[in-house]
């Protein structure tokens, strides 16, 4: 029974191991989006890592402070912006680049209300996500 055990341990850190690493940043506001948006700057990546992180070909590799610099293992790093429009809706912009100097990158824009900013930075990482070869 422990060879089984081990053995499981051992399926489940090469499975670990083959997805793909991502870490996240700080998201920028626009000028026009004042104190009153300040807390999405932390508060959406932070979901995006959250989420992003229960699906299958991603893995997330931030430490306990989730906005440390990225660590070595990074493959992937999702940043992004957030404006507020004249109509008070929220434009969410997220980047998606390799961490290598010279890696892919994509990038989405999703523009709706204020109160979908996750929804709206999650879809924006997913499109992005999808757009970059083998992910």
């Amino acid at each position: 029974m422990l060879c089984t055990l081990l053995g499981a341990g051992a399926r489940a850190d090469e499975a670990r191991s083959a997805r793909e690493p991502f870490a996240v940043q700080p998201f920028t506001s626009g000028k026009a989006s004042g104190k009153p948006f300040a807390h999405l700057e932390t508060g959406l990546p932070a979901f995006v890592a959250e989420r992003l992180a229960q699906l299958a070909p991603l893995r997330f590799v931030g430490g306990p402070a989730i906005f440390d610099a990225a660590p070595a293992t990074a493959k992937w790093i999702v940043d992004g912006s957030f404006e507020r429009q004249a109509d008070w809706r929220l434009e969410v912009r997220v980047k998606v680049h390799g961490a290598a100097a010279d890696g892919p990158s994509a990038e989405a824009v999703r523009i709706g209300p204020k109160d979908a900013a996750p929804r709206l930075a999650l879809d924006a990482a997913l499109v992005a996500f999808a757009a970059l070869p083998g992910v």
